[in-house]
Order: C-alpha cells, then structure tokens, then sequence
C-alpha cells in the first residue's frame, strides 16, 4: 500500500507522510540525474581532444585546455543564463522567427522614429 492511501487511512501521522513523500522526492531526483547524465558519452577524437556526444545532432569537441577553460567559467555561464532568462531560448521552443528583410527595414525605420 502506497504512503498515501496508508495515510487515509489513519496507519501513518502527517509528519511520517511528508517523510516517506520527501524520501520518494530524493529517490526520483537521483533517479532523473542519472538518466541525464546517462544521455551523454565521452570519446577522444582522432586528433586527441574531448568530445561529447548527446547534446545534439553533432559532438561538441574541445582540446583538454578548453574544457578546463570553458568548465571554470561555467558560474558565469550559468549566471549569465539565469540574467537573460527572458532573452535565451530552450531547443524545445525551435529556432526564433527570422525575419524577413523588409520587417528588418520596417523595425529600423520605426526605431528611428520615422514611425
């Protein structure tokens, strides 16, 4: 019987319900990280670099030096995501519109106030 239907019917207190619910929490979490992590597999390229498979359709290859570059910088990275939330765009959402010439010229005349 499920913590739930244990805690309808009176086996279990409150404070027991939100502990097995939390400890359900913990277990799924660690459950999804490793099915995320899992996704991607690590290869040295011909020429000896880093390459990463399972972000897209290509690798993403970078030389050890890169890596290690890119990856002290990753707190910027990540603060720069969280700063343009409402600018950035996830792949789910497909690419932005592309606009055609002359609404690029129509946005550029408006913007210079010829409105």
């Amino acid at each position: 019987m499920d913590a739930k239907a244990r805690f309808d019917n009176g086996e279990i207190t409150a404070e027991e319900y939100i502990a097995e619910l939390e400890a359900e929490k913990t277990t799924l979490e660690s459950k999804l990280h490793k099915q995320q992590t899992a996704q991607f597999r690590l290869k040295v390229s011909e020429k000896g670099a880093l390459s990463i498979y399972g972000l897209g359709k290509f690798p993403v290859t970078l030389y050890k030096e890169q890596w290690l570059r890119l990856l002290g910088f990753a707190k910027e990275i990540v603060q720069f995501i969280k700063d343009h939330d409402s600018e950035l765009r996830n792949k789910a959402d497909g690419p932005a519109p592309v606009k055609t010439p002359s609404q690029a010229m129509a946005d550029a005349f408006k913007a210079a106030g010829n409105a």
